[in-house]
């Protein structure tokens, strides 16, 4: 079989990237050749796979990113969600609040709607990009629940920053977050109950391994078997994110430290 040479989508995330990164070196063991890595906002990096710039992606399914791969899901395969193989992770989001914000006060989203419990918040709900999926179920909760929040769109790095100075002044502060994250490293992040499920907890998000089925055609099968039975788990992608973040290495070096601390074999 002729060597196979890859272009790699990447979801420009600190977290989508330490993931990537573990996909190439299973490619690299492989034997398969990585041309290019592209890094797009999320409605773009499907644009991507979907124009054939890029080959393979890892996507959130269903929820987060369906809307964005659905209109050419017959051009790829989705590993492992037609086996119901476990996912590479299991990513979902939350809106959380500070562990020193009292339960017993605020326990629902709902309970921000209550004029005595809205007052104490800080009023801005510092978001990431418009693409994600929590950035889009952020304005449906604010107005679906009827808040005097507003969201506000911008980064990770906007996003951790608001949280970590509210935090640093034990302000209440409503965090637009995600499970796996390396906040949850740092902090107690509590999750919020979400009565309407405007967080789509009832049918939770699967990361997975999307390839174009003419990549699928060219790769060995024990490629695409490595590919499929991948699991890197939310703490280890939480490990990788704070490694990147946090302590400044390179996604690949994220990835490799952590390879090498779980023995990971593919």
């Amino acid at each position: 079989m002729e060597p196979v040479t890859v272009a790699q989508g990447v979801i420009d995330l600190t977290f989508h990237q330490v993931v990537a990164a573990v996909i190439r070196a299973v490619l690299a063991k492989h034997g398969v050749t990585i041309s290019e890595v592209i890094s797009k906002p999320h409605e773009q990096a499907f644009i991507d796979l979907r124009e054939g710039r890029t080959q393979i992606l890892v996507g959130w399914l269903p929820g987060s990113h369906e809307t964005y791969l659905a209109p050419f899901r017959s051009d790829v395969l989705v590993l492992g969600e037609e086996d119901g193989a476990p996912a590479v992770y299991d990513p979902y989001c939350i809106w959380g609040v500070p562990d020193y914000v009292p339960e017993d006060t605020v326990r629902s989203i709902a309970d921000l709607a209550k004029p005595e419990v809205a007052a104490r918040f800080v009023r801005t709900v510092q978001g990431i990009n418009p693409g994600a999926g929590i950035s889009r179920f952020s304005k449906e909760i604010i107005a679906r629940y009827g808040l005097t929040l507003e969201f506000v769109d911008g980064d990770i790095p906007k996003c951790c920053a608001a949280f970590e100075a509210a935090y640093s002044n034990s302000e209440w502060v409503v965090v637009p977050l995600w499970h796996p994250q390396y906040l949850h490293a740092k902090y107690k992040i509590r999750a919020l109950e979400d009565p309407d499920d405007l967080l789509r907890a009832h049918k939770p998000d699967a990361a997975r391994v999307i390839v174009t089925r003419s990549l699928a055609a060219k790769l060995p099968t024990d490629t695409v078997d490595a590919l499929r039975k991948l699991r890197v788990s939310n703490e280890g992608v939480a490990r990788m994110d704070y490694l990147l973040a946090v302590e400044g290495l390179s996604p690949d070096e994220a990835a490799a430290k952590w390879i090498e601390e779980t023995r990971l074999e593919f």
